[in-house]
C-alpha cells in the first residue's frame, strides 16, 4: 500500500510498496490523495491527451520550421516591404502571393498533420527562389 506524507510546501514523500520513496509535487493546496493520484498517473504512462498535446506542439513547431526553411524572417519582412511599396515586378508579386497562400495553408494544416489525417502542403513553384533573392 502506498503512503504519502507532506514534506515541504506542495511536495509529498510517497513510500512505495517495495519501501522506496518517491517525491511528488502537487498543485498548491493539494492533498495526500492528490499526490497518490499523480504518482499513479505518472506510473501509468502518458495519457492519450498528453500524447495528442505533444503531437500538436511538435506539428506546430514543425510548421514554423518548414516555413522558415523556405523564407526566413528577414526575407519575409523584405518581401512584404517590397510588395507594399510596389517595388516587386508582376511575376514576383504573383509568386509572393502564392507563398502567402502556402503559409496560410501550412498554418491550417498543422492540427490535421498532428492528428495524422493529412500531409504538409507542397511549397509552390518559385516561392523558395523568390525568398532567396530577399
Amino acid at each position: 500500500m502506498l503512503t504519502a506524507r507532506k514534506i515541504d510546501g506542495n511536495q509529498y514523500a510517497v513510500t512505495m510498496d517495495d519501501g522506496s520513496v518517491r517525491v511528488v509535487a502537487v498543485a498548491a493546496g493539494g492533498s495526500e490523495a492528490d499526490a497518490l493520484s499523480a504518482l499513479r498517473q505518472a506510473d501509468a504512462g502518458p495519457t492519450t491527451e498528453m500524447v495528442m498535446r505533444q503531437a500538436r506542439q511538435a506539428a506546430r513547431a514543425e510548421c514554423r520550421r518548414r516555413i522558415l526553411d523556405v523564407a526566413d524572417l528577414t526575407a519575409q519582412v523584405n518581401m512584404a516591404s517590397a510588395a507594399a511599396a510596389g517595388e516587386m515586378e508582376a511575376g514576383a508579386l504573383a509568386t509572393y502571393r502564392s507563398g502567402l497562400r502556402w503559409v496560410a495553408a501550412m498554418r491550417r494544416a498543422w492540427p490535421d498533420v498532428a492528428a495524422g489525417t493529412r500531409d504538409w502542403p507542397e511549397v509552390p513553384a518559385g516561392v523558395a527562389d523568390l525568398a532567396a533573392r530577399f
